[in-house]
């Protein structure tokens, strides 16, 4: 027994054989599973296999391309969207009121006190009970924040303030306007920007560049970003790993069929026939949702307007290289 154990322990493997006779990878690839297994027990990596990405010539991204197409999406009218209607509004008033906002830094400076601060928050605070006197806001403040206020007025209600016969009118016209107009504009502006996700914003930014290669990839990537739930109701719709077979396209699918698959889906999707209405919802469902975080852009401009401008505190970070209009378009004036 001993010299018969000897001997097999001389005797290579039948992995080792297998190693020595052909490349790793083919090695991996021959045994399935025992040599994945194998690979991980070792530093040797297994190459990944199949394609990274679809290709422009690929069923999946000519099916998402057909979703701008179909005709529910098609009647979505674009201006009438109701974000476009706010940050337009928001944008108006924000480019009468920009050339006020210099009076407004100079009275978020008035609240700058000649104590040190940043010790601790007791010493903070009665560094600032000392600055202030027992009062709630300096006489420099109101009178800063008063100017801001009646320059805010000139620009937004014009016609008002040239009919004011004294002091007291442009001053009432000035708190009707702070009240009525210059308010409620932040508040809105704040509410508008309040869900602006910066990561989704990104996002939507780095499919950009697909654009260039094929509109139904850059389809297909926006989707899987704004709307991936509902992009997924819409391939089971069409019958991806629904078991419905009717779309096939849980494999590979030769180019003759492809064209063959997109021109009875496109007839169906323009169709009222009932066998590709979940995919017309659902091609809706997708376009709207996507239709709804485009706004990202907007509202990070916005957001940055009001940080900037110390109008609003948030620990948001906008995207470095972001696409979005300079400040000098959002600030300017005609």
């Amino acid at each position: 027994l001993a010299q018969d154990h000897r001997r097999n322990s001389r005797s290579p493997s039948t992995v080792t054989l297998a190693n020595q006779a052909m490349p790793r990878p083919q090695l991996v690839s021959l045994l399935g599973r025992a040599g994945r297994s194998f690979a991980a027990t070792t530093s040797f990596t297994a190459p990944r296999t199949g394609r990274l990405a679809y290709t422009p010539e690929d069923l999946v991204p000519r099916l998402a391309g057909l979703i701008p197409k179909a005709p529910k999406c098609e009647e979505i009218r674009k201006a009438e969207m109701q974000w476009v209607k706010m940050s337009e509004e928001l944008i108006e008033t924000w480019q009468k009121v920009a050339p006020a906002m210099p009076k407004y830094q100079a009275f978020l400076a008035s609240h700058t006190a000649g104590d040190k601060f940043g010790g601790s928050f007791q010493h903070d605070v009665k560094a600032m009970t000392r600055s202030q006197a027992g009062r709630v806001m300096k006489e420099e403040s109101q009178i800063a924040l008063a100017e801001f206020y009646l320059d805010v007025a000139y620009r937004l209600r014009p016609g008002d303030m040239e009919k004011a016969s004294d002091s007291k009118d442009l001053l009432r016209i000035a708190r009707d306007c702070a009240e009525e107009d210059f308010e409620p504009w932040l508040e809105h502006a704040r509410e508008f920007v309040a869900d602006y996700d910066p990561k989704l914003h990104k996002q939507l930014e780095d499919t950009c560049p697909l654009y260039e290669v094929s509109d139904d990839i850059f389809w297909l990537a926006n989707f899987e970003v704004a709307a991936p739930a509902a992009l997924q109701h819409y391939f089971t719709a069409l019958g991806h790993g629904s078991g419905q077979e009717f779309t096939d396209i849980a494999g590979h699918v030769p180019p003759r069929k492809v064209q063959q698959i997109l021109s009875e889906t496109e007839e169906g999707l323009r169709g009222d026939g009932m066998r590709h209405e979940p995919a017309r919802r659902a091609a809706e469902i997708v376009y709207c949702q996507w239709f709804e975080a485009s706004a990202m852009p907007v509202k990070a401009t916005i957001t940055e307007l009001l940080m900037t401008n110390g109008l609003l505190v948030s620990d948001k970070q906008m995207p470095e290289e972001r696409l979005l209009p300079s400040d000098d378009e959002c600030c300017k004036v005609s």
